[in-house]
């Protein structure tokens, strides 16, 4: 632009200032005055400026104003930095994950059978036994299931109707009122149910694992601080994890994992092998010893009663898998011969009365499977494909849920 020598060039020289006070400061407003008004309804859709803003209506003049702090945006973007050197959590069976603070306590006990997730402020949660010690913040996820839902406002009538009547548990303040249940969208897109009275702890949400809001993850929160809202920030899906398509081509002609599925389809015709995927919970990870003692070359091994037991060699014959029969014990365990060439007879898993292993087989010498089930209630059972591999000493677990019980 061609700037004239007088008057004129001490206007432009203003407008020159002031667009560099607009710019450089923290916070600044700006009017666009455009045609006559008597609300602000009648300056929708005009043009105007282009920042974040809203038209109102001043004096009789549609006005267009923006609000812009830098210090606040500043403000968010540090928030935003501190999250992103923070640790991630990530459960693939249920398919989510979540940052939080590196100094701070993570208990992994999310699964379809037992609960729960929970975050703690704090290293030392409980410095005096059962109680939260003083300004410690506990958040804990659960896992929930109801598949006579189907939609968000079936969730949301469902939960007022559970609530009506006296006080209790779960409802410490009796029936709901609807207006204490509000929705909001986080940082990633997901939608967030909150309650702000009516349920147990101090804050309560609940977050859809699917479009139909059958199945939930509720988030309770004791003693909640200003970087709780942060962690709820960071929490978005992620792909759940299917079997992966080599393990599928070693098992899937399997006779005996064959028959097992037949035996789940007997219940549920349409349950096939893409419906299991991963649980992501800790004790998944490493093979343990929970117990051992060693074999010697000569002798029988009898660990429980002379029928019943049943062992299943590799097909080198070196090692074999071993479930004993348990005199009608609650618990039912596997057992695993010369792992590490010792010849040690080792317990590597146990499950309690609402499941049990229904049948083992080998892939080769170092890999093998094992087919197990739960029972959740009467009418809703799991199924599990335990991936164990010898040479990494880790195992895998893939679950299918919601079943039918066919036992």
């Amino acid at each position: 632009m061609l700037i004239k020598h007088g008057k004129t060039n001490i206007k432009y020289l203003f407008i020159v200032i002031v667009l560099a006070t607009i710019v450089g400061g923290g916070v600044w407003y700006c009017q666009y005055i455009s045609v006559e008004c008597k609300t602000s309804a009648d300056c929708e859709g005009k043009t105007h400026i282009m920042c974040v803003g809203e038209w109102k209506c001043v004096n009789n003049q549609c006005s267009w104003n923006c609000e812009v702090e830098e210090k606040q945006e500043l403000k968010e973007t540090k928030l935003e930095d501190e999250t992103t050197s923070w640790k991630t959590y990530r459960n693939k069976e249920y398919g989510f994950k979540i940052r939080y603070p590196e100094d701070w306590l993570i208990e992994d006990h999310l699964t379809a059978t037992s609960c729960c997730l929970n975050i703690f402020n704090s290293v030392d949660p409980y410095p005096e036994g059962f109680f939260l010690g003083p300004n410690v913040m506990k958040v804990q996820f659960q896992y929930h299931v109801d598949e006579s839902i189907s939609s968000k406002q079936d969730y949301i009538d469902n939960v007022i109707k559970e609530s009506e009547g006296p006080p209790n548990l779960e409802f410490p303040k009796g029936t709901i009122n609807r207006d204490w249940i509000s929705s909001f969208v986080n940082e990633n897109g997901v939608d967030i149910l909150e309650f702000s009275e009516g349920k147990p702890a101090d804050s309560y949400y609940v977050i859809a694992i699917n479009n139909d809001f059958s199945e939930t993850l509720h988030v309770l929160v004791w003693n909640p601080d200003i970087k709780f809202n942060q962690i709820l920030s960071t929490f978005r899906f992620i792909e759940r994890e299917m079997i992966p398509r080599e393990i599928i081509s070693q098992i899937d002609k399997d006779p005996d994992f064959i028959d097992w599925l037949e035996d789940i389809r007997s219940s549920n015709p349409s349950t096939d092998i893409n419906d299991f995927f991963r649980a992501d919970s800790e004790w998944t990870k490493k093979i343990y010893n929970w117990a051992e003692f060693t074999i010697g070359e000569e002798e029988e091994v009898r660990l429980g009663c002379v029928t019943g037991d049943k062992e299943i060699y590799s097909p080198d014959k070196n090692k074999y898998i071993y479930f004993p029969c348990n005199f009608g014990a609650v618990d039912t365990d596997i057992w695993l011969y010369n792992r590490n060439g010792d010849k040690k007879m080792e317990r590597i898993g146990s499950m309690g009365p609402s499941g049990g292993f229904d049948d083992s087989f080998w892939i080769d010498e170092d890999h093998f499977i094992v087919l197990s089930y739960s029972m959740v209630t009467s009418e809703d059972c799991s199924a599990s494909i335990g991936y164990w591999d010898l040479i990494s000493q880790e195992t895998v677990l893939y679950t299918a849920k919601e079943l039918n019980c066919w036992k």
